[in-house]
């Protein structure tokens, strides 16, 4: 709650402990609370815990939700359009890059946090990693939050799929521009009129 002042949100927020969740998050906006997983927690210090709330408080103060809100929105109305995928993903990834300089600013230990958001991912990976095999993700995010909080070199990973993007879009570009329709007409018309 004192953090909370500091950082000038008014709203009381409360910090539940739950077994459903797993991986700390920030639900509701009039009344905000921070869920946290138990079996994350038990395994944390208690300034690991303090920057993991500090995180979730940087959502609370940056208004997230209405974000979250209208990300949601312009993926469901664009999700054919590869380049808002790619945008939204972007704000997601920029969003989460906030909140960590936002916990390094309140001077926590960059390694004890990045150890902490490890540890949770750990635990989440174990109780779901019949899932995790199932879908074949990966967590690149997180790899690149890790080594910009440690200050670490972070190499630009280019998707699996922008490649075929790329490959489909100069086809497609070429297709275009040699205008295959208007040859297939004019062969058309050769063979009707000699």
């Amino acid at each position: 709650n004192q953090i909370a002042e500091r950082m000038g949100i008014k709203n009381e927020i409360k910090v539940w402990l739950s077994d459903i969740v797993d991986t700390p998050m920030t639900i509701g906006f009039l009344k905000p609370i921070i869920l946290m997983p138990i079996a994350s927690v038990n395994g944390l210090s208690t300034q690991q815990v303090e920057a993991i709330l500090l995180h979730e408080l940087a959502h609370i103060r940056r208004n997230d939700y209405f974000v979250n809100l209208l990300i949601a929105s312009v993926d469901i109305l664009l999700f054919f359009n590869p380049f808002s995928r790619l945008f939204v993903g972007i704000i997601r990834k920029e969003r989460e890059h906030s909140c960590d300089d936002l916990v390094l600013q309140f001077e926590y230990n960059a390694h004890a946090y990045a150890s902490a958001l490890l540890a949770i991912e750990q635990k989440r990976v174990l109780r779901l990693s019949l899932a995790m095999a199932a879908t074949g993700r990966s967590n690149q995010l997180l790899l690149d939050r890790v080594k910009r909080i440690l200050k670490l070199p972070v190499g630009q990973q280019y998707n699996n799929r922008l490649v075929p993007l790329l490959f489909s879009a100069v086809m497609i570009g070429f297709l275009a521009w040699s205008n295959p329709g208007n040859v297939i007409v004019r062969h058309i018309l050769r063979i009707e009129n000699p």
